[in-house]
């Protein structure tokens, strides 16, 4: 009787064990026709780095999004930006624990998948794509209406801020948000910055795009700011 150890489907397919599995599935089909000892056997031990083990979980660990966000209360921020692109984002899908996002900026384009949040943390899982592909999914696939905004990346006080001046159906939004390694982070925070706004669900991105700052009434508006 022919006897092969069986190998897991990644190690199988692996290179390391490409001609072992040419020989071994030859020597199945031919069996009826091959003379070989009874205690035949094909079989082989394959040593695993756990360094690459530990490196996986590193970064599925580190599939993890914790930030803060805030109204912002004056321009200061523009005598400070370090760099300044335009967004585009639309979504294939949006929903209270879940959400899919295309976005497009000057020179790059990824498609984000984000996980309920929790506090300021939220799993999230983002993939660089060519640009081309997500100007067609943001033309023919998004949802409508889409996000637009000005960000600006400011160094302050130890951090990178991202500040988004909205555009379009959300213009006269300005929100930023500092993105933590921890939440125990403690952030000092700029003087042109004003109110948090981290757990409130209406300025998540994916909530603006369905129920924008125009829609909002005048009384609405002046509440955020008090």
């Amino acid at each position: 009787m022919f006897h092969c150890l069986f190998l897991s489907p990644t190690l199988w397919c692996s290179t390391s064990f490409r001609h072992l599995r040419k020989t071994c599935s030859f020597a199945y089909r031919k069996r009826k026709f091959l003379k070989r000892p009874n205690n035949f056997q094909c079989s082989t031990r394959a040593s695993f780095d756990m360094s690459l083990i530990e490196e996986g979980d590193k970064r599925q660990r580190s599939n993890v999004e914790i930030e803060r966000k805030f109204l912002v209360v004056s321009t200061k921020y523009r005598e400070k930006f370090v760099k300044k692109y335009s967004i585009r984002q639309g979504y294939l899908f949006a929903s209270k624990d879940k959400s899919v996002r295309v976005r497009c900026t000057d020179d790059a384009a990824f498609l984000t998948i984000k996980g309920e949040t929790f506090g300021m943390k939220r799993k999230e899982f983002e993939y660089s794509i060519p640009q081309t592909d997500a100007e067609q999914l943001l033309d023919s696939l998004c949802l409508r209406p889409q996000i637009e905004k000005t960000r600006y990346l400011v160094e302050e006080k130890g951090f990178v801020w991202e500040v988004d001046e909205f555009l379009g159906d959300n213009v006269g939004l300005v929100v930023a948000e500092v993105e933590l390694k921890d939440e125990e982070v403690q952030v000092e925070l700029p003087d042109w910055v004003g109110k948090e706004v981290t757990e409130d669900t209406r300025f998540y991105n994916s909530v603006l795009f369905q129920r924008p700052f125009c829609s909002w009434s005048e009384e609405e508006r002046q509440k955020i700011n008090s």
